[in-house]
């Protein structure tokens, strides 16, 4: 009667967090991924092991692994052990394998699926959500917003999903926000600074975030804007950021910050935490949301916070 806990990969978003302060409390007998990733998350001392090496395959394509992905989890679990996932692509290979092993699949939705997909992924995945979702042990959701998602748009009856909040270890964050920033930031972080974390994808909204900072600069000539994460829409950050009369500073040209850029992409950072305890503000401008880590950890430093109020996220 083992636990596991798995996830599609330790990219460095908000789901891999969670798992990754989950296992560091519950100890499971294994952490495993579906795939490598690019970007290692928070994951402290916890080991973690693969189905599969890093996927050949982009995007929604993944999708078509699922089967393959069953049948490798089901060969590593039985009757009477428990697998927790989360994500997508990760819950339904609980579910698949449970099929065959018995096992208690617990799976937790940590977005609102509805706006997740749209488009021919959305013909896709949300058939595979209600198909597989309803056959878990058990449902969690992160937040009452993406519980009432799956309600009104996947068929799910009311109270049939539990809902348990992300955690923050409020502790841990006030020790390492405490940390010395690197050298080249220091200078930067003695000017008034608006921070933001997350990945760069639709959901997260950051170019309404740069054209406020436009304005916000005009009146406030000193700021400066630092934003923490990766993801695929970097590029096209970068080109709003050249459209609007921006001068950046991108992890992975330039080997430090001159320190007068307006604009900072640090990359994926370890310790979010001592960036963020020295900002003045930290904005949340996604258009849908989970339970948003990052604001919590924003908190935890003591930053104010403005957030876009979306649907299930900073309310």
């Amino acid at each position: 009667m083992a636990f596991h806990i798995l996830v599609n990969s330790m990219f460095g978003g908000g789901a891999e967090i969670q798992a990754a302060l989950l296992a560091g409390v519950l100890k499971p007998q294994s952490f495993l991924l579906l795939e490598y990733g690019t970007l290692p998350a928070r994951s402290g001392d916890q080991p973690y092991s693969a189905l599969s090496g890093k996927s050949p395959l982009p995007g929604g394509a993944k999708t078509l692994l699922l089967p393959s992905y069953a049948n490798r989890l089901a060969a590593r679990v039985t009757r009477g052990d428990t697998v927790l996932s989360f994500m997508q692509r990760s819950n339904f290979v609980n579910v698949m394998a449970a099929r065959k092993t018995g096992h208690r699949a617990v799976i937790c939705e940590v977005t609102q699926p509805s706006r997740e997909y749209s488009g021919a992924r959305g013909l896709l995945m949300k058939p595979l959500i209600r198909k597989l979702y309803p056959q878990a042990a058990l449902v969690i959701s992160n937040s009452k917003g993406n519980a009432l998602d799956l309600e009104e748009n996947f068929g799910f009856a009311p109270g049939k999903i539990k809902v348990i909040y992300n955690s923050c270890d409020t502790q841990s964050a006030r020790g390492l926000a405490a940390r010395p920033l690197d050298a080249p930031y220091e200078a930067v972080f003695k000017r008034p600074v608006i921070i933001t974390g997350g990945r760069f994808n639709a959901a997260k909204g950051h170019w309404h975030l740069l054209k406020i900072f436009a304005g916000v600069k005009a009146a406030v000539p000193g700021a400066a804007l630092v934003l923490l994460g990766e993801g695929e829409l970097r590029e096209t950050l970068l080109g709003i950021c050249a459209a609007l009369g921006l001068k950046v500073f991108c992890a992975g040209g330039a080997s430090a910050p001159a320190g007068d850029e307006d604009v900072f992409f640090p990359g994926f950072v370890d310790n979010p935490y001592k960036y963020l305890a020295r900002a003045k503000l930290f904005a949340f401008p996604s258009l849908w949301e989970g339970l948003p880590n990052a604001v919590l950890e924003a908190l935890a430093c003591g930053l104010p916070v403005v957030a876009a109020d979306c649907r299930s996220g900073p309310r």
